[in-house]
């Protein structure tokens, strides 16, 4: 186990977050951030920190997960996002799309095909969106 999985793995026992288990890969870990108790541990305990981000920038980038980044563009894929800006496209009817917003962002999401989307803001972030008449985009 690297330096990043365990401090990943030390964080999340620290936080007392039992859906997240230690034999958990740190790919089953961030899909997690997803799920409803996942949306919620983000927001309650701004976990995943923005310092956390930086230090581990290149392995969470290999998980949609983005802090500083200038231009971020996206096809139909969950993310996480923090103090960057970019295009968020989602074209996929079959699946539920989420994006979590740490700090000041902003992002342009697209929507289109009856896609739907849920977007959760966690900080000052502006959110642009572009959707057809049959695609849902919720912000909280």
């Amino acid at each position: 186990m690297n330096d990043f999985e365990n401090e990943i793995k030390k964080d999340l026992s620290r936080i007392a977050c039992s859906d997240f288990k230690s034999d958990m890969t740190i790919n089953e870990i961030m899909k997690g951030w997803h799920s409803a108790k996942g949306v919620e541990l983000c927001r309650n305990a701004k976990y995943p920190s923005a310092e956390m981000m930086r230090k581990y920038q290149d392995e969470f980038a290999k998980n949609n997960a983005f802090v500083d980044h200038p231009d971020i563009e996206l096809k139909n894929e969950n993310c996480v996002l923090c103090n960057s800006v970019g295009t968020l496209k989602f074209q996929f009817p079959e699946k539920l799309y989420d994006v979590i917003l740490y700090d000041d962002n902003v992002v342009t999401i697209e929507a289109s095909n009856y896609a739907v989307v849920n977007v959760h803001n966690f900080g000052n972030s502006v959110v642009i969106i572009e959707k057809d008449d049959n695609s849902i985009v919720n912000v909280d």
